[in-house]
């Protein structure tokens, strides 16, 4: 017996809708108000997250730390969006328009992290609204519009990618897949072409959202009379462009194979291992975590859990057979393909790696397909009468609060860590994030005790040089490089590794090791990179402490010859300069610096100490002053005492 009463409106329409119906398609004023509910409620939900902290999870370098952010240039800005620059400080991907919502946060709130906060609550805002309309496009009918988009907006799996800075991309692609299908849904003469452009868009916010040129292909199945306009032909051309699109990016960023190969057999089990674990999830969205143990960690030998998962996957791939059967009678199956289609990458059925990790912010796109489902569910149980429409609110109202809790974990990235590595101690990228943070509070011993958990995985073993480095044991962290890097396949991964060994070697001194790596490594590099860059001012500093002055000239010389806007080396020569007492020198190099960087506070207080050496006591007064009319700096303060000292003399 349906759980529709015979007063429920249908889900299915008529293909000849009437005015009347056709008006209830459009966004009237009456929804307005509702709206502004769902959004303050979803205000209610996220408007801590304002005021967090960036999280040490990614966001330092890629934000805080990234060098195309620190200055806002036209040089900086074109190196984001061409495919052809090195991107070894953006994580080896090509993601321009993720890269570039940092570029304008950064030029809005500079490095506030409220500020980065609040745009991707924005985007996750606008994204549950599209959502909405896309849902409704498809079946005709708000109230399972509005169920679906609830879902979505307010499940506890979704706070990951929205409360964590790093995680914008998954937010961007679903944003710009959604304006692609209902570009693709449109009868406008120019929405094919909106289509195609959001799809590239959305390519270039994350490599997944390839998989959405394979979702449009369901429409063709399902709602044929809602895309009638568009040919076969039309369409074809997107998974071309997917299969394209997806070849560039595992171009530029795959992993390399692993050393360990699987059977098929434990490849079928980890994905439907993840598959299983996903429903889960979405299911019972408690206790989550930021990171899951892969099935191997689960399961160490074939027991029952590996045959329950195999067993339902198998059950998914009927049912998704069963939906196509029942494709034009029950649209409402169209749920399942939806969400198994949208997790095929995350799966690595075709990659370059044979186990499948599982991560909330995964089900982004994933968790409309389920939202559908659980919406209709929803939906069928409030048209029996009030006291069932309460439940279905209650079942809502249990996700906020799950949601409310969960967004609480979000606020220290060290409760974070410590929370997954207490409650899955066999999660190696855990114990790696937890050794890091110890390190960085000073506590080296226990940092290397976590981080020797993670055995001789050959994976760490550049974040294990890294480590050594932080705790000064400069030998093993060289010998740790040296094993590691003739196994090591990505160039970029092969290029930070190098950079760090040049590292160890100028902080030991070690000046004939360190330029032989210089020269082999980056002097000839036909490509300009931050690594570069790093290189040559690194032995210039070495140079300059062993009094090497003119050496070190060289070297900062050519490293501004590869990159003419960073201010810092504009003053590291004008500290050469003032070493050797050439005062007028040293003052013009300080004043480039500070045009390029006008609070870039080493050159300043060096420019009132040439000022003082040259004299110049009101000068150097008006630079100390104005520096500790911002901050209390011991340099400056020392600098205005003997500016007023040597200004009294004067007088007397």
């Amino acid at each position: 017996m349906s759980l529709i009463g015979k007063q429920s409106p249908p889900i299915e329409t008529s293909p000849e809708v009437s005015v009347r119906e056709k008006r209830s398609l459009n966004f009237s004023r009456a929804q307005i108000y509702p709206f502004l509910l769902f959004f303050a409620l979803l205000l209610v939900l996220y408007f801590r997250i304002f005021s967090f902290p960036f999280i040490f999870l990614d966001d330092q370098w890629l934000i805080y730390d990234n060098p195309y952010l620190q200055e806002l240039s036209w040089e900086n800005l074109t190196t984001i969006i061409n495919p052809f620059a090195p991107r070894h400080d953006l994580g080896g991907e090509y993601l321009p328009l993720r890269d570039l919502s940092y570029f304008f946060d950064r030029l809005i709130w500079d490095f506030a992290p409220g500020g980065y906060h609040l745009s991707s609550f924005l985007v996750h805002a606008l994204t549950c609204l599209l959502l909405f309309f896309f849902m409704k496009k498809l079946f005709s009918h708000s109230q399972l519009a509005f169920w679906t988009s609830a879902i979505f907006a307010f499940h506890p799996l979704q706070v990951e990618a929205v409360c964590w800075a790093s995680a914008r991309k998954d937010l961007l692609y679903v944003f710009f897949l959604l304006c692609s299908f209902l570009c693709y849904l449109s009868k406008e003469k120019k929405s094919y072409g909106g289509a195609l452009l959001c799809f590239l868009a959305a390519t270039l916010c994350k490599a997944p959202a390839v998989i959405g040129a394979f979702i449009l292909g369901l429409f063709h199945i399902y709602f044929p009379e809602k895309v009638q306009h568009r040919s076969l032909k039309s369409y074809f051309l997107f998974p071309l462009l997917a299969v394209f699109l997806a070849i560039m990016h595992m171009s530029v960023y795959a992993d390399p194979a692993p050393t360990e190969k699987f059977h098929w057999a434990y490849v079928l089990f980890s994905v439907s291992f993840s598959l299983s674990y996903y429903l889960k999830l979405f299911s019972f969205p408690v206790n989550l975590a930021l990171e899951y143990p892969l099935p191997a960690d689960f399961i160490s030998s074939w027991d029952i859990s590996a045959y329950l998962s195999i067993l339902l996957c198998l059950l998914i791939s009927i049912a998704i057979a069963y939906s196509f059967l029942l494709a034009r009678k029950n649209k409402m199956f169209f749920g399942i393909p939806f969400f198994a289609i949208s997790l095929i990458p995350t799966l690595y059925i075709v990659s370059f790696r044979s186990i499948s990790p599982i991560a909330d912010r995964y089900m982004y796109l994933a968790i409309i397909g389920l939202s559908m489902s659980m919406g209709y569910l929803l939906f069928q149980i409030s048209t029996i009468s009030k006291k069932h429409k309460c439940y279905s609110f209650l079942i809502l109202a249990f996700f906020f609060l799950l949601s409310w809790q969960r967004i609480s974990y979000w606020q220290e990235h060290e409760k974070l860590a410590d929370d997954n590595v207490l409650r899955y101690p066999e999660v190696k990228s855990s114990l790696m994030r937890r050794s890091f943070q110890l390190a960085e509070k000073g506590q080296f011993n226990e940092a290397w005790e976590v981080f020797q958990r993670l055995g001789n995985d050959h994976k760490y073993w550049l974040q294990k040089a890294r480590l050594l480095k932080k705790i000064k044991q400069y030998t093993l962290a060289e010998n740790t490089l040296q094993f590691w890097l003739p196994s090591a396949q990505k160039k970029w991964r092969k290029t930070r590794a190098i950079a760090l060994q040049l590292e160890m070697h100028t902080l030991k001194g070690e000046e004939e090791k360190a330029l032989q790596i210089l020269h082999k490594w980056f002097w000839e590099q036909s490509q300009r990179s931050k690594i570069q860059e790093k290189a040559l001012v690194q032995v210039g500093d070495m140079k300059q402490r062993h009094g090497k002055h003119q050496e070190a000239l060289l070297y900062y010389e050519r490293a501004l010859l590869l990159f003419p806007k960073e201010a810092y080396i504009y003053s590291k020569i004008g500290d050469i300069h003032l070493q050797l007492k050439k005062m007028p020198t040293a003052e013009k190099w300080y004043d480039q610096a500070l045009s390029l960087a006008p609070d870039y506070l080493p050159a300043k207080i060096n420019l009132g100490w040439c000022f003082f050496y040259q004299k110049k006591y009101q000068e150097a007064l008006s630079i100390a002053k104005n520096i500790l009319e911002k901050e209390d700096n011991p340099y400056a303060k020392l600098l205005r005492e003997k500016s007023l000292q040597e200004l009294g003399n004067s007088k007397k």
